[in-house]
């Protein structure tokens, strides 16, 4: 029986979907298995915290754990400048790669300056059912450790009220950076979104940051600290059971 997801039309992947899915599977991986899916919604939206230490190898990952078991889309959080020009440069993204973006069902996020209005949108796909993908470290990371998360994938949980699951891939490094690879993507426990007593969703909407309660600020620390140990742990077991199952990286 269908999840009542892959039941909504609104939530399905569309045809550039389906066809990036394509290419993943046949041209660029070998076999991708994962682990802990369990712990990722069918039937309701959620956060998507994933680690970013692995060029697109892990957002491939990462879309196709759900993608292969479910035909379930997630609405990944890209740059900005890969939808619109970026103020104050000369840098503009071909129409083509703008087009690409939203086919993709993808949401544009100012890493240097989050916008609420963009974490709006995020936590509105998140509220009507949709997996909201985003790396928190921000950009991509060449240690085996999380590091600081920015804000964001905190608020975007609580703004929606559903839970953050961290998502890790594991991937070797072969001598050709065209070389077919297999993946392990680990999904590890769900956080539940703290109750602040307040609706941060209107907060967002209605007032600066710096103007939040600090009882907020507090819980939306004390969730990305939390985060940031699951990421971790995520990270470390992907690895771990990528070499029980394929061998060493």
């Amino acid at each position: 029986m269908k999840s009542s997801v892959e039941q909504n039309r609104d939530l399905a992947p569309g045809p550039v979907y389906h066809l990036a899915a394509a290419v993943f599977n046949h041209a660029m991986t070998k076999e991708v298995t994962v682990s802990g899916l369990e712990n990722i919604p069918a039937d309701r939206g959620a956060v998507l915290a994933y680690t970013h230490h692995d060029e697109g190898w892990d957002i491939m990952g990462v879309s196709l754990a759900t993608y292969n078991a479910r035909r379930q889309r997630q609405r990944f959080l890209g740059i900005d400048g890969l939808f619109n020009r970026i103020p104050g440069t000369p840098i503009m993204a071909p129409w083509l790669m703008s087009r690409l973006m939203y086919s993709l069902h993808a949401l544009p996020i100012d890493i240097g300056a989050i916008q609420p209005e963009q974490l709006l949108a995020a936590a509105d796909a998140a509220r009507q059912g949709d997996l909201v993908s985003i790396a928190p470290e921000g950009y991509l990371v060449e240690s085996d450790r999380v590091i600081r998360l920015k804000r964001g994938a905190g608020l975007i949980a609580m703004a929606a009220g559903v839970e953050i699951i961290p998502v890790a891939t594991a991937v070797p490094q072969p001598d050709s950076k065209f070389a077919r690879r297999s993946l392990h993507v680990h999904a590890g426990e769900p956080l539940v979104a703290p109750d602040t007593g307040y609706d941060v969703y209107e907060l967002l909407s209605s007032a600066p940051f710096d103007e939040w309660p600090r009882s907020v600020h507090l819980a939306r620390r004390r969730l990305e600290q939390q985060l940031r140990g699951h990421m971790q742990g995520t990270l470390e077991e992907s690895r771990s059971r990528y070499e029980a199952i394929h061998g060493p990286l």
